[in-house]
Formats: structure tokens, sequence, C-alpha cells
């Protein structure tokens, strides 16, 4: 039965616990992971990301109100509603009501890191304006690109792909370093002898 199935899984796994999104590694290093080494465009990605996350909010705030006003007047009105109608309409408005609560919740931990991240590592820059952070758009692409053609240049040594060397070289250089020890290990370990292919010579 699916309403077993669903208790179970509000009972025996912590879904309704756990917020998920973005973490925050994900938010401190892979999202400005094109603008790393410029510590303007970071904080100008940080930003970036800021308004976007800050016009969600916004949005979600605006359904949460709607979705109340809906919810109350469903119930105010009910006793003037068959039994069909109001078993339809209140749980889905609830459920609805639910799921944005949880976007809200989701999204407003993203912020809250973001703006975390703001303090710890850019307080310097705060008070700076974007034209000022466009002034140094030249030496910030000269740095990418040259990153960029170092580590397609490095991917091919290696042997993998750009991608998944773009993704260690966002993490700091601890990580980076026991990432490239994990891969040297892997790649230094006894690989099984295979069975050799018999020649021409043994098969007659």
């Amino acid at each position: 039965m699916i309403d077993d199935l669903i208790a179970r899984l509000e009972d025996e796994t912590p879904i309704l616990e756990f917020k998920f999104g973005h973490t925050p590694i994900q938010i401190e290093y892979f999202q400005i992971s094109n603008q790393q080494g410029n510590d303007k465009w970071e904080y100008w990605q940080h930003i970036l990301q800021l308004k976007a996350l800050h016009n969600t909010l916004c949005e979600l705030k605006l359904s949460y109100d709607e979705t109340m006003y809906e919810l109350d007047d469903a119930n105010h009105f009910w006793p003037f509603w068959t039994k069909k109608q109001r078993q339809r309409t209140i749980p889905r408005l609830e459920f609805k009501l639910t799921n944005i609560q949880k976007s809200i919740t989701e999204k407003s931990r993203e912020t809250e890191y973001h703006l975390e991240v703001i303090n710890r590592k850019y307080q310097h820059l705060k008070n700076i304006t974007e034209d000022e952070i466009f002034k140094d758009e030249s030496n910030y692409w000269t740095q990418r690109l040259g990153k960029q053609l170092g580590t397609s240049h490095l991917s091919r040594l290696l042997g993998v792909s750009e991608g998944e060397l773009l993704a260690v070289l966002a993490l700091p250089h601890d990580q980076q370093r026991q990432v490239f020890d994990g891969m040297r290990q892997l790649l230094g370990m006894t690989m099984p002898m295979l069975p050799q292919k018999k020649n021409d010579k043994d098969m007659t």
C-alpha cells in the first residue's frame, strides 16, 4: 500500500530532517571554480549566486503567502463544500505548502552559507563596486584562459577528462594532494594477471 510506504519513508529515514541543496563545499569551491585565483571575481560570483537566491526566495515567499490564503479560504468555506471537495482540495494545498516550506529552508541554508563565506573570505571587498571589479576583467580572463589551456594539456598527460581535473583543481591544495595521492596509490596497486593469449604455435 502506498500509505504504508509513505509512512515507512517518513518514520524510518531522515528525509524530513535533511535539507537538500548545494553542500558547503559545492558552494565555497565548485560554484566559483572558473573564478578561482582572483578574489574580486570569486566575490562577484558569490554575489551573482546570492542575486539568484534572492529572486528565488522572493518567489517562494509569494507562493507561500498565496497558498496560505487559499488554504484559509478552503478551511473557512469548507462547510459549503461537499466532502469530496474538501478531501480533494485541502490536503493538496497542505502538501503544496509543505513543499514550499522545504524549498524555503533549502534556499535559506544556501543563502546563509554564501553570506558566511563572504564574511569569512571577502570582508575586504564588501564595499567594492561592480565597476571596480570589471576594471580587473582583462587580468581575470588572462588568468582564466591560461589555466584553461594548462588544464587541457595536463588532462591529456594524465589521461583524465578536463571536467574531472577541473573538479580536483577547484578544491583546496591539501585536498588536491590527497586526491592525487589516492590516484597514484590506486594506479600503483598490483593488477590481477590476465590469462595469456595462446599463439599460433601453441594451437598446432
